[in-house]
């Protein structure tokens, strides 16, 4: 999102919270320093005055949100989705902005393939073995012969199932709405989650935490 930032009041720079661990709170502190001086960046839960802040980073925004920032006009989540956020809640002139960023859906894709490919070769019975000096050789299956699973079918979930294509599994999706996914099997709503598990041999959950996918 390209934007000027909000006009400061009475001199002060415009203020944005960020809110996560520590590690990360300290990458962000550097970036901003460097990157973007004309704002102030918060750190949470150090966020002094509420009602100076008008931008929130955070995957989950703190409760009473709008009773802590008054004035807040956008809400950043810090990954794909904004799932997490009770929208229901949020007044309409706050903005949802969800993080569009290339290396983040390369990461879950590299995380995705390493996982499936190390149970389709059945990598954990062979930790296990070796925890119990055993060497007993398992039958080998080939993709094709292995169904994949892919639960969600956002930005992420598409990716990956995309990434897997090459190998040749059975591939097959679900979302909350029908989708047209190339050479994916797909499957939608509540009607078609139990098919969609009863078919998937190995599968992958890209669902944001929230209480209706727990």
């Amino acid at each position: 999102m390209q934007a000027a930032p909000p006009a400061g009041e009475g001199g002060h720079r415009p203020v944005i919270v960020y809110k996560s661990d520590a590690e990360r709170s300290r990458v962000w502190a550097e970036v901003f320093a460097a990157e973007a001086p004309e704002f102030e960046l918060r750190l949470w839960p150090d966020v002094g005055e509420g009602t100076r802040v008008r931008w929130l980073a955070a995957w989950e925004p703190p409760d009473q949100l709008l009773e802590r920032f008054p004035r807040l006009d956008v809400l950043f989540s810090t990954g794909a989705g904004a799932d997490q956020y009770d929208l229901a809640a949020l007044p309409a002139a706050v903005r949802v902005v969800r993080m569009i960023e290339p290396d983040l859906v390369a990461g879950m894709v590299e995380y995705v393939v390493h996982a499936v490919l190390d149970v389709h070769r059945d990598m954990p019975a062979y930790r296990r073995q070796k925890a119990a000096a055993v060497w007993q050789p398992l039958p080998v299956a080939l993709a094709r012969e292995r169904r994949v699973g892919v639960l969600g079918l956002g930005q992420l979930g598409q990716a990956v199932l995309a990434a897997l294509r090459p190998f040749g599994f059975d591939l097959a999706g679900h979302g909350r709405t029908p989708r047209s996914v190339p050479a994916v099997q797909t499957y939608a709503g509540a009607d078609g989650l139990a098919p969609f598990l009863a078919r998937s041999d190995i599968l992958v959950c890209l669902l944001p935490l929230t209480d209706a996918t727990r």
